[in-house]
C-alpha cells in the first residue's frame, strides 16, 4: 500500500513538472513555434505537453551555374541559435538529403535540439532579351542631358542589379551632337529648324553576374512648341485636371515633367475655360512659358473579356454543373459588398444573379510592365467580380471591364505593353506569360487562363488540374496566410494559419479544434462556406491532397512547397 501511494506521488510530481515546464516556455519563447506533442496519461486523462524549437530564415542570390557550400549557407544564417552544426542535417525542398555544392532551390537544416533553418537560393537577375530592346525617347533641344538618367527616369522601378555602359553616338538626320562624356552626359544643339531631328545612340546593358547585351536608343528632338497628348475615357467617365497631367506620361519619354508649369491655362476648343472634370473634347493648356499642350479625350469603347477558374471552388462541384464552380459564398450571404482589396464597392443586388452568371468572389486584375532593365513593374490594380463560368466582370455583375487613363495613365501610348496578373485572397496569383498589347483591345481582348490545350500562364505549373474538369486549369488554392505560397507542413505553413482562424472565431467558445465556422475566410480552402480545422470534410485535408497532388512534389512529401510564379512588381 506504501508503495502503491508513493508510485501515485512520483507520476503525481512528474505531472505537474512537465505542464509547468510547458508554460514556462510557452510564455518565454512567444516567437517559436509549435511542432510535436508528447502525451502522459496520469488517472485515464491524456495531457498534450508542447515541444518547442526556433526557426531561422535566410536568403542568397547566385549567378547562373554558380553553386554553394555549406558553409556559404550557413553564412546567411544567426547559427547561435543553433547547435551542433557539424552534427545536424540538410533536407531540400522535396524533403531529401544532398550533397554541396547546391544551386537555386530552398534547403532546410535540422539541428540535434530540432531547431530548424531554412535557406533560400534564387538566381539573380538575368537578361532576357526585352533587356537590350531598342528605345525612343522625346528630349528638349539645347539642353544637357545625362543619358544614364534618362532610361532610369523613364522606366518606373529601376534595377540597381542592371546597369548602363559604353554609350556611343551612331548617327543623326540633323546636326552632329557634342561627344558623350564619360559620365554619360550630352549637349543636344538647338538648330532653331522648327522640325523634329533624331539622334541615335548604342549602348550596352550589363547584369551583376557580367552578362551583357547591347541596344540602340534614339532621340527626338522638335523645336516646335505645340505638342498633343490623347487620353481615352470609359462610358460614363469624366477626367480631373491631374487625370490629364498624369495622361502625359509614356515610356518613350514624354512625361508631364516636360509640361514643367501647372499653374498656366485651360481652355476647350472654343477657347473657353474650362471646368473639371472634364468628358470627351479637346482641351489647350499653356504653362506660364507660353509652351502649348493639346489634350484630345475620346470615348473608348475597349473591353477586357477574362476568364479563370479558382481550384477551392471547383472542387466537388455540384452534380450536373461540373463545368461551373460552386457559388456556395453568394448562396450563405458571405460575400461583402466591398472588395477585399478596398478599391471597389458593389451594389448588394449583384449577388442576386444566379446561374453561370452568378457571383463566386472578388478577384484583383493587375496591369505589370516588363521593363527593357528586365524587371517587372505594377502599372495599375482593380478590382473585379469573378462569376461561375470563369468571366471576370465589372463591379456591376455583368459588364466587361473597362481600362481608361483615368485608371492607366499610359493608355493609349506609343507601343506600350504589359502582362495581365489576376489575384485572389486565397489562391496563388498568376500572370499572362506574354506581354498584352494596349491596341489590341480595341477589338476587345480576350485573356482565358482556363484553357489546358493552350496555358498562357508565366512560369511553370502555375496552375493546376487536380480535382478540376477534363482541358481545364485552375489557380492553386490554399493561401490562408496571404503569402502567396501554400504550405501543409514545414515553416509558416497555412495550417497554422487555418487552426488559428478556428481558434479565433467568434462562436468557439470552448476553443475546439473541431469548431466548423461559418465565415469568409482565406483559410476556407474549397470556399463552402465553412471553415474547418479538424473534423468532417476538413480544410487540412483538402490542403494536404493538393500539396501531394502537385506535379514536382515526386516524393510525395508533406512539407513540398507551392509557390506563385508571378515575379515580384512593385
Amino acid at each position: 500500500m506504501i508503495k502503491k501511494t508513493i508510485s501515485n506521488l512520483i507520476v503525481c510530481l512528474l505531472f505537474c513538472l512537465i505542464t509547468n515546464s510547458s508554460i514556462g516556455f510557452e510564455d518565454n519563447l512567444k516567437s517559436f513555434r509549435t511542432n510535436t506533442s508528447t502525451e502522459i496519461n496520469p488517472k485515464n486523462r491524456i495531457i498534450k505537453s508542447e515541444v518547442l524549437f526556433i526557426e531561422i530564415t535566410g536568403s542568397a542570390e547566385i549567378c547562373i551555374d554558380d553553386k554553394l557550400t555549406e558553409q556559404q549557407l550557413f553564412s546567411v544564417l544567426d547559427t547561435s541559435q543553433l547547435t551542433n552544426l557539424d552534427n545536424g542535417n540538410w533536407k531540400n525542398e522535396n524533403d531529401n538529403s544532398f550533397s554541396f555544392p547546391v544551386g537555386v532551390g530552398i534547403y532546410t537544416y535540422t539541428d540535434n535540439d530540432n531547431n530548424t533553418a531554412e535557406v533560400t537560393v534564387t538566381q539573380k537577375t538575368t537578361l532576357t532579351p526585352e533587356a537590350g530592346e531598342d528605345r525612343e525617347h522625346f528630349l528638349t533641344w539645347g539642353e544637357t542631358y545625362n543619358l544614364n538618367t534618362i532610361l532610369e527616369e523613364t522606366e518606373s522601378n529601376n534595377t540597381p542589379s542592371i546597369h548602363i555602359q559604353n554609350w556611343i553616338f551612331e548617327s543623326t538626320t540633323g546636326p552632329v551632337a557634342a561627344e558623350v562624356t564619360q559620365e554619360a552626359d550630352i549637349d543636344f544643339p538647338n538648330t532653331g529648324a522648327g522640325s523634329e531631328v533624331l539622334f541615335i545612340f548604342t549602348y550596352t546593358v550589363v547584369n551583376q553576374c557580367g552578362e551583357t547585351d547591347d541596344a540602340q536608343i534614339t532621340f527626338y528632338l522638335n523645336d516646335s512648341n505645340l505638342w498633343t497628348r490623347n487620353a481615352i475615357i470609359c462610358d460614363g467617365e469624366k477626367l480631373t485636371k491631374q487625370n490629364l497631367f498624369d495622361s502625359a506620361y509614356d515610356p518613350d519619354g514624354r512625361n508631364e515633367s516636360q509640361i514643367k508649369y501647372f499653374d498656366g491655362e485651360w481652355k476647350d476648343i472654343n477657347g473657353n475655360p474650362v471646368s473639371f472634370p472634364v468628358g470627351e473634347g479637346m482641351y489647350s493648356y499653356t504653362n506660364l512659358t507660353s509652351n502649348l499642350y493639346d489634350f484630345v479625350v475620346t470615348k473608348t469603347s475597349n473591353s477586357l473579356n477574362t476568364k479563370v477558374y479558382l481550384q477551392g471552388a471547383m472542387l466537388n462541384p455540384n452534380i450536373g454543373e461540373e463545368n461551373l464552380m460552386r457559388d456556395d459564398l453568394r448562396i450563405l450571404g458571405l460575400i461583402p459588398t466591398t472588395s477585399p482589396y478596398n478599391d471597389a464597392t458593389c451594389d448588394i443586388s449583384v449577388f442576386n444573379f444566379t446561374g453561370e452568371n452568378a457571383i463566386v468572389d472578388w478577384v484583383l486584375i493587375q496591369f505589370i510592365e516588363y521593363t527593357f532593365l528586365g524587371n517587372f513593374v505594377l502599372l495599375h490594380s482593380k478590382s473585379a467580380l469573378l462569376q461561375r463560368d470563369g468571366d471576370v466582370v465589372d463591379i456591376d455583375g455583368f459588364s466587361p471591364l473597362c481600362f481608361s487613363s483615368k485608371t492607366i495613365p499610359s493608355i493609349p501610348t506609343y507601343n506600350s505593353s504589359f502582362h495581365l496578373s489576376i489575384k485572389h485572397r486565397n489562391h496563388l496569383s498568376i500572370m499572362t506569360n506574354s506581354a498584352v498589347i494596349d491596341g489590341e483591345f480595341d477589338n476587345n481582348f480576350v485573356v482565358d487562363f482556363t484553357n489546358f490545350n493552350n496555358p498562357i500562364t508565366y512560369g511553370t505549373n502555375g496552375q493546376t488540374s487536380f480535382g478540376i474538369p477534363v482541358d481545364v486549369i485552375a489557380m492553386w488554392a490554399g493561401d490562408a496566410d496571404n503569402s502567396d505560397s501554400i504550405r501543409y507542413l514545414g515553416p509558416n505553413n497555412d495550417i497554422i494559419a487555418l487552426k488559428n482562424k478556428i481558434l479565433e472565431a467568434d462562436g468557439n467558445t470552448t476553443n475546439s479544434n473541431f469548431y466548423p465556422a461559418m465565415e469568409y475566410s482565406d483559410a476556407d480552402f474549397d470556399m463552402n462556406g465553412i471553415v474547418r480545422y479538424l473534423g468532417p470534410n476538413n480544410d487540412t485535408n483538402i490542403l494536404k491532397n493538393i500539396i501531394l497532388n502537385h506535379p514536382n512534389n515526386t516524393s510525395s512529401s508533406n512539407f513540398y512547397p507551392v509557390s506563385t510564379q508571378t515575379p515580384n512588381s512593385n
